[in-house]
């Protein structure tokens, strides 16, 4: 059988006829073969059959035993056990015994795993592009066809998957450091902790969206012949380029919150002024978002003392609400968590895409 399941010969089939019969020897003696082989079996080995037959049967050597000289045989008497070198030269003559076994030695290369980045928005060639170890965000632009004449270079986003890791991790121990505060204030006198609090939180962590945004200036990656402005790109980057959006976003607790144009001008009390100013119940403190991503936070009575404070187009004026006490919980250990948490959310927007 071994003529036909080895060397697909069926030369030897017979017509079988009623009445005839078939004898099925019993088995010789069996000999298993791994490693470098293209079948990895325990094959049978018949009185007269050698090394070389026996890598026959397993499909013979694979590419994986290439550049190696000999064959390894481990044989098992009553009395020991034994490694024996079969060189390649010698594997006619080496006749096998019951118990042997044969390691075909191999060796196979990890294949390099291809890496694939996107860019996306305003470049000659929007989409997925193979990368190879150094290639740089301005690589990919070039390769991308370089950016469009209204791409807006402040605004670009790189998102990243260890930075959405990173994301995630740091809200579950925020919001881990919150319970514990709480749990810990549970036997302090005159302490207590109203249902609600933990609702609130537990809504506050459950409504977090993470994007793994990281902060790029673009600009600079392009034009700098510095190489440590220019990024260099990871497996499963993301790049968006947006165009110019000339509107600044002014959300919150104001008396109008709106999306006003962009105007170089107007100074950041101007904006809110344009809002409607601030409403009682908002925090005097006013989060900032540059288009790039990066965050500010500044005083509302500073902002008259302060002519440094840059508003940009697609930037984000957010006004905070002062949610007071949460019944009994410390405000800057409960309060103060999620208006960070809030921050980094507005950050990760992309205010400006089409």
């Amino acid at each position: 059988m071994y003529d036909v399941l080895v060397s697909g010969d069926f030369k030897t089939n017979i017509t079988l006829r009623s009445g005839d019969t078939i004898f099925i020897h019993p088995i010789n003696f069996e000999v298993a073969v791994t490693g470098g082989v293209n079948h990895e079996a325990i094959f049978e080995v018949l009185p007269g059959e050698n090394l070389s037959d026996l890598i026959r049967f397993a499909g013979n050597f694979s590419q994986d035993y290439y550049g190696y000289g000999s064959i390894h045989v481990r044989r098992v008497d009553l009395k020991s056990s034994k490694i024996l070198n079969v060189p390649m030269t010698q594997l006619n003559q080496f006749i096998l015994s019951p118990r042997d076994s044969v390691t075909v030695p191999a060796f196979k290369n990890d294949l390099d795993e291809l890496k694939k980045v996107k860019i996306e928005g305003r470049v000659a060639r929007p989409g997925e592009y193979f990368i190879e170890e150094g290639d740089t965000i301005k690589s990919l632009v070039e390769r991308a066809g370089g950016y469009l004449p209204d791409a807006y270079l402040y605004g670009a986003a790189l998102y990243r998957k260890n930075a959405l890791e990173q994301e995630k991790l740091y809200a579950q121990l925020r919001y881990s450091d919150t319970i514990n505060h709480i749990i810990s204030s549970l036997g302090k006198p005159n302490i207590n902790i109203n249902p609600s609090v933990l609702e609130f939180l537990s809504e506050e962590i459950r409504s977090n969206q993470f994007t793994g945004r990281v902060i790029i200036n673009l600009y600079n990656s392009l034009s700098s012949a510095n190489k440590s402005d220019d990024l260099a790109l990871l497996e499963g980057d993301r790049i968006h380029i947006p165009s110019m959006q000339k509107v600044v976003h002014i959300l919150g607790d104001f008396g109008n919150p709106i999306n006003a144009t962009f105007d170089p001008e107007l100074s950041l009390d101007g904006y809110i002024k344009l809002a409607g100013g601030l409403k009682e119940s908002a925090v005097q403190d006013i989060i900032i978002i540059d288009p790039d991503g990066k965050t500010h936070l500044y005083k509302k009575s500073l902002f008259n003392l302060r002519s440094n404070i840059d508003i940009y187009p697609g930037s984000i004026i957010y006004a905070q609400r002062n949610v007071g006490d949460l019944s009994g919980v410390m405000y800057a250990s409960a309060v103060a968590p999620i208006i960070s948490s809030l921050a980094i959310s507005l950050a990760s927007l992309n205010s400006i895409s089409d």
